[in-house]
């Protein structure tokens, strides 16, 4: 049981490097590209349309192979098409290769969270806040990497063939190790559907809030940096680290804090901590206050995801997963449909008017706490 939790727990830190990766890599294809913001933001809905249109068949492949060898295979899918991304030359390859990389990644993100529920029916405690933690672990070691990477010369495409390798080879190597659904009785053998009731939509919605707070800052922090509080291309993904750092720090110790809190406190603060933070970034745009702004959204939305999981995978625990397969599902659409929301948005107003949309989304976590947690029982 040990090895698949910290087998887990490096898949969620494979996930997170890869898209840390290619996410501090946006400013350096904007610029090397000469790609607008509204052109970002289409070859990023790319991304969303290939995790879009690969659900219908994910949890016919989760219903059949498992959580844990969709974790595997989906993983090392997700490695190979990571450097074709560096090497697309115009705008037209990156959304087609954004496309192909969407596919597996939103894949993997459904199965390590199934994967996570059913680790956690066996333990009987939570284990989802250090599962997301090490995502954000891999996510700010992608973005540090990228960062050094472009500050030494690297050739991105060299950099991402390397890191595709080593968490490809990570995954390989202890494919054996995660838990089969076998071990879950309350599994059933058929695929999950949409599952449509209130309390999963309700679920949903805060979980898309919460993804696209993330997707916000992933995606457009960089671009943030670059070009309203003027930082040098290798610094521009210092606002997505210290986001990531803060949400390291606050998941290693989340668990204990649920528990004590209870969901709703959590949920609540962490909406607080998420409209607060942005919203002071959006202000005071200088990059003594920005650093340490994103920290505290990083703070706020750090349980936020792992709080909702756990809602959404208690609720009819015996129906094969359809109430967390739909809530990863809108999860994921919303961190991956939020960056072109906001680069059609940039274009019509400009990129800082575009981002208020973040600290509403967080607003609406804490307005929604309380009902949801309720609804769910």
């Amino acid at each position: 049981m040990t090895h698949a939790i910290w087998t887990l727990r490096a898949a969620f830190g494979a996930l997170g490097v890869m898209f840390g990766t290619w996410l501090g890599l946006i400013p350096w294809m904007r610029d090397t590209r000469a790609l607008s913001h509204d052109q970002v933001g289409l070859a990023l809905l790319c991304a969303g349309i290939g995790g879009l249109l690969t659900f219908p068949l994910v949890r016919h492949l989760l219903a059949r192979f498992g959580s844990a060898q969709l974790t595997i295979v989906s993983g090392i899918s997700m490695a190979c098409c990571l450097p074709v991304i560096a090497v697309a030359p115009n705008l037209w390859w990156l959304s087609a290769s954004l496309f192909a990389v969407g596919i597996p990644a939103a894949a993997m993100d459904v199965a390590i969270n199934a994967q996570a529920v059913v680790q956690e029916r066996h333990m009987q405690r939570s284990l989802m806040a250090r599962f997301h933690a090490c995502w954000s672990v891999g996510a700010l070691l992608g973005a540090l990497g990228v960062g050094l990477a472009l500050n030494w010369h690297v050739p991105p495409w060299t950099f991402m063939a390397l890191v595709g390798l080593l968490c490809a080879c990570g995954l390989w190597f202890n494919s054996s190790a995660l838990l089969q659904e076998d071990s879950d009785v309350d599994t059933p053998r058929r695929a999950p559907r949409l599952q449509l009731k209130a309390p999963v939509l309700l679920v949903g919605s805060m979980v898309v809030g919460a993804y696209m707070v993330e997707g916000a800052v992933s995606d457009w922090s960089g671009l943030f940096m670059r070009d309203i509080v003027g930082v040098s291309l290798s610094q521009a993904p210092m606002a997505f680290a210290a986001f990531s750092f803060a949400m390291v720090v606050v998941r290693l110790f989340g668990d204990p804090v649920i528990d004590a809190l209870g969901n709703v406190r959590v949920l609540q603060l962490s909406g607080s901590l998420g409209a607060l933070g942005m919203a002071t970034s959006l202000v005071a745009p200088n990059v003594w206050v920005v650093l340490p702004a994103y920290a505290v959204v990083g703070c706020g939305m750090a349980l936020a995801v792992p709080v909702l999981m756990r809602c959404a995978g208690q609720i009819d625990a015996g129906s094969g997963g359809q109430a967390l397969a739909t809530v990863a599902f809108m999860g994921t659409m919303g961190m991956l449909i939020a960056p072109p929301l906001l680069g059609w948005l940039a274009h019509v107003t400009s990129l800082r008017s575009a981002l208020w949309l973040v600290p509403l989304m967080s607003a609406y976590i804490t307005l929604q706490a309380r009902r949801a947690v309720h609804a769910r029982q």
